[in-house]
């Protein structure tokens, strides 16, 4: 195996570990309303190849509209 292998395997181990929790609560129906509406439009972004959206989902679902934190030079990128 070569370098780039075994840590694209290990991401994809990290990756499965962490999305655990996350596929456990949709599976007992236990997530909150507003991160399945979330999911449900990255995915429907996704579905449609509309990344950028997508990625947009996203950055709302992680880290909402909060202010940026000091140091950030670019917060015309940030909604709020």
């Amino acid at each position: 195996r070569s370098v780039k292998g075994r840590q694209e395997v290990g991401s994809h181990k990290q990756t499965k570990q962490y999305l655990k929790p996350l596929f456990r609560k949709l599976k007992r129906r236990e997530l909150e309303q507003g991160i399945t509406d979330k999911l449900t439009s990255i995915i429907e972004h996704c579905k449609r190849r509309k990344y950028n959206k997508a990625a947009d989902e996203y950055l709302l679902l992680s880290i909402g509209k909060a202010a940026w934190p000091m140091g950030v030079t670019m917060v015309g990128i940030h909604e709020r």
